[in-house]
């Protein structure tokens, strides 16, 4: 099963794709961290946990998307986690904002449900996707 941990301030947001992960794909819940506060204590607190994809919202704070994912990067049990941007604000100029940083991908808000699948299947097995 594919373990998914989604940073993403907007309840709606989160019950959406909680809901959609679950009832949808079938996957387990998705962990959900509202904000970014205390971001390196979080990380030392989940020790070993490892999660398959990592979602998260350019518009989280403290930190942004951009500049919490060095900190996911340096994570050792994230070193295999493909940590993608997930945003509703995507256009080109964001596209390469987020290839220079070094997310494995964006995704749109929202979500296509009959591409959603294939979409994270793709993205897991390496394979950069840049939705706009």
């Amino acid at each position: 099963m594919v373990s998914i941990l989604y940073i993403e301030d907007d309840a709606l947001n989160q019950r959406i794709l909680t809901q959609v992960v679950r009832d949808y794909l079938h996957y387990p819940a998705p962990v959900i961290w509202e904000d970014t506060a205390h971001l390196e204590e979080r990380l030392k607190n989940l020790g070993e946990t490892h999660f398959d994809l990592i979602l998260v919202d350019l518009g989280i704070g403290p930190l942004d998307g951009v500049e919490a994912l060095p900190y996911l990067r340096k994570h050792p049990p994230f070193a295999t986690s493909k940590i993608v941007a997930f945003t509703a604000t995507l256009d080109d100029w964001q596209v390469w904002r987020m290839r220079q940083a070094g997310f494995d991908g964006s995704l749109a808000k929202p979500l296509d449900i009959s591409t959603l699948e294939e979409v994270l299947q793709t993205i897991l097995k390496g394979q950069a996707v840049w939705q706009v």
